[in-house]
């Protein structure tokens, strides 16, 4: 049977994965991956199993990763890169729970958390379109832009469809482009060859 982007997705999603998937198919090394968790607080949707325990990775956190690679490689900053990704993979999907992100409480924050990850574990389609949409869909793109606001930020980021490319040229400048559908379709395609052969 031949394999097209959407039944590849749809094979994966709700699959769990180790840490060796994640870091081959992302090309990242492991003590990168190890870093980015434990160091630099990046926010996955797994739940961390304990100390001595192997996480199990689900397809959400595959995404998250494979961002966080391209925009360190982009722009050398990890802990920039975390912040980006987070806020374009994880803030809008707190938005179900939470009204406003900003002045949500800690636990207003964990408890949002604790009730939205396990389901985008299970399915990613609850979260943002770029990141389960394939083919016959507009690919969106993730643009950095050069800045630096008032939270230190050094890339203002957006999400963005081919629809919106016009209005954006003009202002795209010094700034660099991720295209987020191919990412995921390539992480997928090499996910689905390492899990399914």
């Amino acid at each position: 049977m031949t394999q097209t982007a959407a039944t590849r997705f749809e094979a994966l999603n709700g699959e769990r994965f180790s840490a060796a998937q994640v870091c081959f198919v992302t090309d990242v090394p492991p003590k990168s991956l190890t870093n980015w968790i434990g160091l630099n607080n990046m926010f996955l949707v797994s739940d961390a199993p304990g100390r001595g325990k192997p996480r199990k990775f689900c397809l959400v956190d595959i995404y998250i990763v494979g961002l966080v690679a391209k925009i360190t490689e982009l722009t050398a900053n990890p802990v920039e890169a975390i912040k980006i990704a987070r806020m374009r993979t994880l803030d809008p999907v707190f938005r179900l729970e939470l009204d406003d992100i900003e002045s949500a409480t800690k636990e207003e924050y964990v408890a949002a958390q604790q009730k939205i990850f396990p389901r985008l574990c299970d399915d990613v389609r609850i979260g943002e379109p770029w990141m389960y949409e394939r083919e016959g869909q507009a690919p969106s793109f993730l643009l950095l832009l050069p800045s630096e606001d008032e939270k230190g930020r050094f890339f203002t980021s957006l999400v963005v469809s081919n629809q919106d490319w016009n209005e954006l040229l003009p202002k795209l400048g010094s700034g660099v482009v991720i295209n987020l559908t191919r990412m995921c379709e390539e992480i997928d395609e090499r996910l689905h060859n390492e899990v399914f052969g």
